[in-house]
């Protein structure tokens, strides 16, 4: 059937309109451009002619058939695509509303003007997300959860800041999250190997705050670190306006580089005319905010405010600490069963004294409903509690309980480590030591706002020479300790310390390359003496593997402490006895003495010393990056 002529006049006007401007996107070379490339996450590096693809691996992200491999092909097809008729009256699944960052951008750097654009009404969109409300926007850091080997180094979330709520808790803005399509109970070493080498896909996904609010900060208690980004209306909106294209896209998920903290960092280059992004074949979450700090947007500093939301077990250990010594012995005793909430003895308290032990309590039976998988008696606790509270007065908090904000994790070293020193051994006398680590932090290290009393360090090399040769000395593939401290002493608090090495190491340092693969890994107890002593003991099995194809187990039980004296020394010594089930085999004794000076974020130097057959002693200056 022939269409009415000023249907096709008007159809002939509208191609050559279209025609016009891909010759205007094609002469200013729109197809290549940083932002273009960015929107279809092709690689930035790409030319004219080039075959690289798009990291996304949906097709439904693409309006050309060859659009994740051939920008120029997806830029007209998306010109087209913009001028198509309306497909039904509230035009969510037009072009100009499913890639509305891309319409937004090529309508900036091309005149639409003298076109018969069609009109449309992102409905879906305007839904979702109140362009006008948007104050700011924000980067969280939830610090690490070493339950759960993702979320070993943090996480990041992007936040919205709507102005009806932000200057409150913000609870009702929009977050989103980046991270992996995980099967319900994956395998954890199928979880590892698919994570490491791929087999996931990674999505975008957004909630309420207040969900990942009450996931972080109740359920895995850990603390959230907002850092709030000083960006212009229009960089908000390109961000935002890609978060919507991106709802649905996949992409392939990789634990060391293509991960969340990569991801949060492409978007935001989208916004800002700087690299977020590492060349480095990882990515850590540190990594990105350390990198915000360092941007300046429009010659001011990216990262304006930097706000701290401590977990519920921070909050309850907060106002455990300031509580009085006498008040702290009726929780104790109340927590025991030992004592009544409705005893003289309690009630005889002031009533400022009562509402801070009922604020305590009520944190604590909180943080044991999370530890005890929603145990119905600390619920019914929790409620007592808080039905005593309710009929004391409203006390300011500074006439209560307030909770001290500790140094940002952006405060503590770089996770990357360059050291170069020296060693003596008592047998073959001195050599030059050289190591990198890649991350992340050890246990006498500056980790400020990071985990506490923990060791998370992967790619560990030491290398020494002497005038004889080059040996290795130690090479820690991962090596992951923690210790677990109860804070207070009150039940559910604390758990077992475990800790796990594996790689190289020296195990007769009476020689210079004997390095023997191995891995070790236990269980014990930690004792939190005050906040700057912990004691723990250990029982750790070992295997190794010898080049002789012996292989060696046994194993070592140890005592240890962690001292944190004076502000600026940090040390650890431990004593261990190494048991081969070999009785051929004498018992080992190893003792080991380990020194760090100095509070820079850019350096500290190291003091060592080692008995293991004979002595060494060793120092380094270390260089964090």
């Amino acid at each position: 059937m022939a269409l009415p002529c000023s249907l096709q006049a008007k159809e002939m006007v509208t191609d050559a309109m279209v025609n016009q401007l891909i010759q205007d996107a094609g002469k200013r070379k729109l197809a290549y451009h940083p932002t273009w490339l960015r929107l279809l996450h092709f690689d930035l590096d790409k030319k004219q002619g080039d075959t690289s693809e798009s990291d996304v691996v949906s097709p439904s992200f693409f309006i050309s058939p060859h659009g994740n491999v051939d920008s120029q092909a997806e830029l007209d097809a998306t010109l087209n695509s913009f001028f198509e008729a309306r497909t039904d009256q509230n035009s969510d699944n037009h072009s100009q509303c499913r890639f509305i960052a891309r319409f937004n951008w090529l309508k900036s750097q091309l005149d639409f003007t003298k076109t018969n654009l069609p009109g449309v009404v992102c409905k879906k969109f305007n839904q979702w997300l109140r362009v006008e409300n948007i104050e700011s926007l924000s980067l969280i850091l939830a610090t690490g959860y070493l339950e759960n080997p993702a979320s070993f180094y943090g996480h990041p979330l992007l936040k919205t800041n709507d102005n009806q709520y932000f200057k409150s808790a913000g609870l009702l803005d929009i977050s989103i999250n980046y991270g992996a399509i995980v099967p319900e109970n994956e395998n954890g070493l199928v979880y590892v190997i698919r994570g490491l080498f791929g087999g996931y896909e990674g999505i975008f996904s957004d909630t309420l705050f207040y969900r990942q609010n009450h996931m972080y900060l109740e359920n895995e208690l850990r603390d959230l670190w907002v850092y709030e980004m000083d960006l212009e209306k229009e960089q908000q909106l390109i961000i935002v306006y890609h978060l919507w294209e991106l709802m649905e896209a996949k992409f392939e998920y990789y634990f060391l580089k293509q991960n969340c903290a990569f991801k949060m960092a492409e978007l935001l280059e989208l916004a800002l005319n700087d690299k977020v992004t590492s060349d480095l074949p990882w990515a850590i979450p540190i990594n990105v905010f350390n990198r915000l700090l360092e941007i300046k947007n429009n010659g001011r500093p990216l990262i304006k405010e930097i706000r701290f939301i401590p977990s519920r077990q921070r909050r309850f250990y907060e106002k455990m600490e300031q509580l009085t010594e006498s008040e702290r012995d009726i929780v104790s005793m109340v927590v025991n069963q030992d004592l009544s909430l409705k005893s003289e003895r309690f009630l005889k308290l002031s009533e400022k004294s009562r509402a801070k032990i009922l604020e305590t309590f009520m944190d604590f039976y909180e943080f044991r409903l999370v530890k005890s998988n929603r145990d119905p008696h600390f619920a019914q606790k929790r409620l007592e509690a808080l039905s005593l509270r309710s009929r004391l007065p409203v006390f300011v908090p500074e006439d209560t309980i307030s909770i001290k904000e500790p140094s940002p994790p952006t405060k503590s070293t770089f996770p990357g480590l360059f050291r170069i020193g020296a060693a003596s051994n008592r047998e073959f006398g001195g050599a030059i030591e050289i190591g990198i680590r890649t991350s992340y932090l050890d246990l006498i290290g500056n980790g400020q706002g990071q985990l506490e009393n923990a060791n998370l360090t992967t790619a560990d090399a030491w290398i020494r020479f002497n005038e004889e040769k080059v040996f290795l000395h130690r090479l820690d593939l991962i090596n992951i300790q923690n210790y677990n401290l109860s804070k207070t002493g009150l039940p559910g608090d604390g758990g077992l310390a475990w800790r796990f090495r594996l790689g190289w190491e020296r195990v007769d340092l009476r020689k210079l390359d004997n390095s023997v693969f191995h891995f070790t890994g236990g269980i014990g107890k930690g004792f939190y003496l005050n906040q700057n002593h912990t004691l723990y003991t250990m029982l750790d099995g070992f295997s190794r593997f010898y080049k002789t194809n012996y292989v060696s187990t046994g194993i070592i039980p140890s005592l240890g402490y962690l001292s944190d004296p004076i502000t600026g020394w940090k040390f650890l010594m431990e004593w261990g006895s190494e048991i081969p089930f070999d009785r051929s085999e004498p018992d080992l004794k190893v003792y080991r003495f380990e020194n760090r000076f100095g509070t820079s974020q850019y350096w500290d130097i190291r003091l060592s010393y080692l008995k293991r057959q004979t002595e060494e002693i060793s120092t380094s200056i270390n260089i964090f990056w």
